[in-house]
């Protein structure tokens, strides 16, 4: 709506600017050395041509959406969701068509302070929500997502930030959100292994003085640095044993308090 406004405005604008020249023109010059009805007809083609000009069909690229804000993903088995805020379409409706979602490589092994996301990008499909899933994916295989918006007359904007995530098969494909975002998705779920299930909410310290293990089972040197992460603990208890364990934290910021990740 916005943008037909804008167009239609611009338009009487023009119109009336030329009128009110050539209505001088006419007035000051033609009438008085042609007559009336000469400057009249030598006025009207020339207010015709500017008529079909200004109303011909449009020849420039046009407007593109605005930026997707920000851009957030889950972690899935096989699979990673993504999710972003409707601002594209919100900002202006009529000028909005989909978003297109990329995805590229990711470097585990890229140096400290660089982008670790590869250059080639590949679509992985257009959506008119703002939420996408990215399927068929290999668990293990990290991968860069980011996501741009399209206009009605497939103008593209810039692409939204880089998010990277990996794919694992202990993943129970349940999307959760925090409790800000979305209220009724919040929160945590467990399940019952037939054993009786221990929760444990701590805070891990420690300096990283040994090598770290990859999703692909690269080494990644030690970087003497300390970090401070919290996480959640599930653990399976049977015969006053612990039989299995599942921890959760958050692997972006431990790898930026690790200087393996830039600082967003």
């Amino acid at each position: 709506m916005k943008t037909a406004v804008k167009a239609g405005l611009l338009y009487f604008l023009l119109i009336f600017i030329a009128g009110f020249i050539l209505g001088i023109i006419r007035t000051k010059l033609l009438v008085p050395n042609f007559g009336a009805l000469a400057g009249l007809l030598i006025e009207l083609p020339v207010i015709l041509l500017l008529v079909m000009a200004c109303s011909s069909d449009q020849t420039s690229p046009g407007n593109p959406p605005d930026v997707p804000a920000d851009l957030f993903s889950t972690t899935l088995n096989g699979a990673v969701a993504l999710s972003w805020p409707d601002n594209a379409y919100e900002s202006d409706p009529d000028n909005f068509q989909s978003y297109r979602i990329y995805s590229t490589t990711y470097n585990i092994d890229a140096p400290a302070g660089t982008d670790p996301c590869g250059t080639s990008w590949t679509l992985e499909g257009t959506t008119v929500a703002p939420e996408f899933l990215v399927g068929a994916m290999v668990n293990g295989v990290s991968r860069c997502f980011s996501v741009s918006s399209a206009s009605q007359t497939g103008v593209e904007s810039n692409r939204s930030r880089t998010v990277f995530d990996t794919p694992r098969p202990d993943s129970r494909n349940q999307v959760l959100y925090p409790i800000q975002v979305k209220s009724d998705s919040s929160g945590f779920r467990f399940w019952d292994d037939d054993g009786d299930n221990v929760v444990e909410e701590s805070v891990f310290n420690g300096t990283n003085d040994g090598p770290l293990t990859g999703p692909d089972g690269s080494q990644i040197p030690a970087t003497g640095r300390q970090v401070s992460e919290p996480f959640s603990g599930l653990h399976t208890v049977r015969d006053g044993r612990i039989i299995s364990t599942r921890f959760y934290f958050d692997q972006l910021d431990m790898l930026t308090q690790l200087g393996l990740m830039p600082a967003s």
